[in-house]
């Protein structure tokens, strides 16, 4: 299945049966063609947390060291964002709406040109993110943090 040993996988993103990625620990996306798991060939050591897609030519994945590493045109590349703070997950609504986030509430924002930094108004960490669309989606993270982005900006909520 894997090459080497059996890393601690931390996250998946599933588009079929015959084609899903998982990130993990080792730092090396994995994806599984139908047949079998074949390593994804990337520069990045750093243990990967998380991975989010918009389709299967716009995948991202991010890690350790705020490395942040995108599929695009059958190629992998990684993106310098110019923040070296660990980054737990991505989610987004579209390729041209993705957010990144993690340690001590480091949120940026992609929003088709560039990334951008986004006020998430707290220091914890943060680990996941789900929405209906750009203009609704809710953050939770730690010591109860809880957060709803209204399309404009992260608000706070009553905290858990």
């Amino acid at each position: 299945m894997f090459i080497g040993s059996h890393p601690d996988l931390l996250d998946l993103w599933p588009f079929r049966e015959d084609s899903i990625y998982v990130v993990g620990k080792d730092g090396i996306p994995q994806h599984y063609d139908g047949t079998e798991w074949l390593p994804v060939r990337t520069e990045n050591a750093n243990p990967l947390m998380g991975i989010w897609a918009s389709d299967e030519n716009n995948i991202y994945a991010v890690g350790v060291g705020g490395v942040v590493l995108h599929y695009q045109d059958k190629k992998w590349t990684q993106i310098d964002t110019g923040s070296y703070d660990s980054l737990n997950a991505a989610y987004g609504y579209d390729r041209d709406s993705v957010f990144i986030y993690g340690v001590g509430g480091r949120l940026l924002f992609w929003g088709g040109d560039q990334w951008h930094y986004r006020e998430p108004n707290t220091i914890h960490d943060l680990f996941c993110m789900w929405g209906t669309d750009i203009n609704n989606i809710h953050a939770v993270g730690g010591e109860g943090t809880y957060r709803f982005h209204d399309g404009k900006q992260f608000q706070r909520k009553d905290e858990l």
